[in-house]
């Protein structure tokens, strides 16, 4: 589990990687929490620990080209950047390292949803693990502005953050802490602890 990292550190790494994406017309959404973020407060969370984009898998080898370019060096034979699903991109700032993290979604085996193999929990190889991602939710893929500048995100925001954190996503939680996110049939489910 990396540690929060201030917004003002991951920032940067969204000012430089976005308008690549866009010049080299990468097809790409936020997602996870920094789309969590974006929906709910306009910016990414103040304290999380990373960043979250969601890039078609048809993309992997020229993202993997702009991550060697313009962030620290990773290998692809190592976790987490083993998997065909998945690259972190990492970029020290002062005295913090930041990271990026790149979930490569397939959109041509299945009609209606993207596949989402790495997810919350990294078994790419397990497909009990694997997110089914309604397609009605993503397209057509939408531009945002943001407290940071402008970015990519789903069509249906608000519904697609209900379908990653459920009807409490409004209300600020701890990962790992005071929820817990489990996947059935293919579709995330926020499970809360009692404190």
């Amino acid at each position: 589990m990396f540690k929060k990292i201030h917004r003002s550190f991951n920032e940067p790494n969204l000012k430089l990687i976005l308008p690549i994406l866009e010049k080299e017309n990468i097809e790409y959404f936020m997602f996870y929490g920094s789309l969590l973020g974006i929906v709910r407060e306009g910016n990414i969370l103040e304290m999380d620990d990373d960043i979250d984009i969601c890039v078609n898998l048809k993309h992997r080898e020229q993202l993997y080209a702009i991550i060697e370019e313009h962030f620290d060096k990773i290998d692809t034979k190592e976790h987490p950047n083993h998997s065909p699903y998945f690259l972190q991109a990492t970029r020290m700032r002062g005295e913090e390292r930041t990271y990026i993290d790149f979930y490569l979604y397939d959109d041509k085996i299945n009609e209606t949803n993207l596949i989402d193999r790495w997810n919350f929990w990294g078994r790419w190889d397990e497909p009990e693990f694997h997110v089914m991602i309604p397609k009605s939710l993503i397209y057509p893929i939408k531009n945002k502005i943001c407290k940071f500048g402008s970015c990519r995100i789903p069509n249906r925001e608000v519904d697609t953050v209900k379908f990653l954190y459920g009807e409490r996503w409004m209300h600020p939680a701890k990962k790992n802490e005071e929820y817990t996110t489990v996947i059935k049939n293919g579709r995330p489910f926020v499970i809360y602890r009692q404190l």
